[in-house]
């Protein structure tokens, strides 16, 4: 049986980004991202309805406040601020790039570079103003902007700005189609006000747009704490376009639950004869929780279901609503229902994603793998192109080890899904034979990662030098897969050339195993030698690995040699995860609330150590995968002496709690005023931060393995510089 839930959010998830995506966010790798794709991955908005109503609630109490003797303007400023509507104001930051000319010269000239700029960071942080001081605030009006309208822009700048003539608002527009656009909206700086100001129009097919704003070199982005200032296009007869609040509540849904139920709820107000808006409520209320158990929030949502049939009943559905009729009668209709809308999908919607899934579901019942798969052949014939199809296909063939089918089913879902490509090419880059179509499309894709300009566009709220890094990361992986299919089809000296070229470009263990191996093989020990050293070196190597590591050096190098060999490997390490650094203030006062109640400040924790720092939702069944991956994470590091805190945010739900050892999670805290997660800033739960023993933030938006290696570096820094000083 389907889990509407599960998969309306597998649905809503290929909606937005790529299988590659897909993967990355369950490893929590955010490199890659793309802008039509990784709109869920920066997260934000910036009316952030709980800190509106809280500005809003505080200027009304002001306002009927008694004044015996007030100043004549008083009222003329109050209404003033009211009209001009709630201010969000997110930290912005400043970014100072590592130095780090002398590292190649070996691990004492890499101390020497992070002492000098570990004094520059103490002295940014102990001269760092105060939190109001770093804020940052961008408005549009109107505040509810129309196709055709020209939209005023008004950017309250981050400090880091301050003092520039003029900046570039990049403004990313979808529209129903789910195509994207971005382009870039100049702002001019008015003295007077203290503020940048630009304009822009929305064309007529606009549903939703995101901001960022950055220098003119792309240095600098404030991207909103992390997220970006996001916005729905209205209709012109003023609602909000449905499209929008559909892009909307997308967006949210990972991070910002209660933004997500506002959206799905406005879809209920505006479109309350469309399924899908109170199929996407029901599923936002039952992810959020709340005072109602499971089964009173299908209680109450079981008269909404009644509702639509009376109205289907009058009038024909269409496909969209067929299949949220299906999926919303599955959530909390009864077993009539159920079956009725599943007959209707199947006889009316038979070529929906949701209809062949759940053929494919039934087929798994009753048929093996082989079946399956022929199945998947037939369907493809009697239905025409899916992309569902492809994807179920590709991966059982895959399963099965049937090369030439894979191939066959992966090219098709490439063909419907060109950001597929890497995802499929990894997954099949072993099974012969392999197509000429597919080394040539591989090829290619690396020589567009090489162009400048080429078909990776930077994403707005993404730097150049991160946009770089990212399109490097992605290289990386595409040369690898490249080389597996050049080796799998017989082309060993050249794909082994590849292999080695994608394993110096990065800290790779998975490429260095692989060289290691393939050279060891040939004999050639010398040459495998700084491939063994790195994986000895990695912290994330598995135990009894780097033992093994250790006496195959010292027996094929010697003692000496090999000591060598491995400091060149540290330094090498320190190098590349260094390369991703930055040096970032925290505002002095972060308030957190600790877990028995009392309110407390979370920057004591961070000072003196190395410390990573985890930013969560909520603890729920939603990011129950997210957590083992995360208390995995914790029983690293604490090997190693480095402590990880919790930082939760948002509304924590009262139902569909998670079974998970908290005790092993690491310390929590819960931000209640939203000040500290802001400070970080962050794109989906969990997002991981790495700060220094200085208190100031080193690495972001990193991954369970980056965080534990960026600690692990940092500690290794920390340990040698005390080291010295003695």
């Amino acid at each position: 049986m389907v889990d509407p839930v599960g998969w309306m959010m597998s649905r809503w998830s290929w909606f937005h980004p790529s299988d590659y995506r897909l993967e990355q966010f369950a490893d929590g790798d955010l490199h890659g991202r793309r802008p039509t794709r990784v709109a869920r991955h920066l997260e934000g908005c910036f009316t952030c309805r709980a800190r509106v109503r809280e500005i809003r609630a505080l200027a009304e109490a002001i306002r009927r406040m008694p004044a015996p003797h007030p100043d004549p303007t008083l009222w003329d400023r109050i209404q003033s601020t009211l009209d001009s509507g709630p201010a969000v104001i997110l930290p912005g930051e400043v970014a100072v790039p590592l130095d780090r000319s002398d590292i190649r010269g070996g691990l004492r000239a890499l101390v020497a570079t992070v002492v000098v700029i570990g004094v520059v960071v103490g002295a940014m942080v102990s001269m760092a103003p105060r939190l109001e001081a770093d804020r940052s605030d961008l408005r549009l009006t109107p505040s509810e902007p129309r196709p055709g309208d020209g939209v005023h822009v008004t950017y309250r700048p981050d400090p880091f700005f301050r003092g520039e003539p003029r900046l570039i608002a990049r403004v990313q527009l979808e529209g129903p189609d789910r195509a994207s656009v971005a382009y870039p909206v100049h702002l001019e700086y008015v003295e007077s006000q203290n503020h940048y100001e630009g304009t822009f129009r929305l064309p007529q097919w606009a549903a939703y747009g995101l901001i960022a704003v950055e220098d003119s070199t792309g240095d600098h982005v404030d991207a909103n704490g992390g997220r970006l200032w996001d916005f729905v296009v209205h209709a012109p007869s003023g609602e909000p376009r449905f499209e929008g609040l559909q892009r909307q509540m997308d967006r949210h849904l990972t991070t910002r639950l209660h933004i997500a139920r506002e959206a799905a709820h406005a879809m209920t107000i505006h479109y309350p004869d469309r399924a899908e808006s109170w199929s996407r409520l029901h599923f936002a209320e039952r992810l959020l929780g709340g005072p109602e158990s499971v089964e009173e929030l299908a209680q109450r949502h079981r008269t909404h279901l009644l509702e639509l049939e009376r109205l289907f009943g009058e009038q024909a559905p269409s496909e969209d609503d067929l299949v949220y009729m299906t999926l919303y009668a599955r959530a909390v209709g009864g077993s009539a229902e159920q079956e009725r809308w599943k007959r209707r999908l199947f006889a009316e919607a038979s070529g929906s994603a949701l209809a062949i899934q759940l053929r494919l579901e039934a087929l798994r019942e009753t048929l093996d793998e082989r079946q399956l798969l022929e199945e998947h052949d037939r369907l493809w014939a009697e239905r025409g192109p899916s992309l569902e199809l492809a994807r179920s296909a590709t991966a059982l063939a895959a399963r099965l080890g049937r090369g030439e089918e894979a191939w066959e089913w992966g090219l098709r879902q490439i063909r419907s899904e060109g950001d597929a490509w890497l995802s499929v090419v990894r997954t099949l880059s072993t099974l012969p034979p392999i197509p000429a179509e597919a080394i040539d499309l591989v090829e290619e894709e690396i020589s567009e990662l090489d162009r400048p300009g080429g078909r990776e566009r930077r994403p707005v709220g993404i730097s150049v030098s991160e946009h770089r890094r990212e399109v490097s990361a992605r290289r990386v992986e595409a040369l690898a897969a490249f080389a597996l299919m050049l080796i799998t089809s017989g082309r060993t000296a050249e794909g082994m050339d590849r292999l080695f070229e994608a394993a110096d470009l990065a800290w790779r263990p998975d490429l260095y195993r692989m060289a290691a191996d393939e050279l060891m093989a040939r004999g050639d020990t010398a040459s495998a030698a700084p491939y063994i050293a790195r994986l000895s070196v990695d912290p994330l190597a598995d135990p009894p690995s780097p033992r093994v590591f250790e006496r195959i050096g010292r027996a094929y190098m010697g003692e000496f040699a090999w000591e060598e060999e491995l400091r060149r490997a540290r330094v090498r390490m320190q190098e590349q995860v260094m390369a991703s650094a930055v040096s970032r203030r925290l505002p002095s006062a972060l308030p957190v609330q600790e877990m028995g109640g009392s309110r407390s400040s979370l920057t004591p924790f961070l000072e003196n150590r190395v410390s990573v720092v985890a930013l969560w939702y909520c603890f729920c069944d939603q990011f129950a995968p997210q957590m083992s991956e995360h208390v995995g994470m914790v029983d690293a590091l604490s090997e190693m002496g480095i402590q990880v805190l919790n930082l939760v945010t948002g509304v924590m739900p009262q139902q569909g709690t998670v079974d998970v050892p908290h005790g092993r999670m690491g310390p929590s805290y819960f931000d209640t005023a939203g000040d500290a997660s802001r400070a970080f800033g962050y794109s989906r739960t969990p997002s991981y931060f790495v700060v220094d023993a200085t208190g100031a933030l080193r690495f972001r938006y990193g991954s369970a393995d980056d965080a534990v290696r960026q600690a692990y570096v940092l500690e290794e820094i920390r340990s040698t510089m005390v080291a010295e000083e003695r």
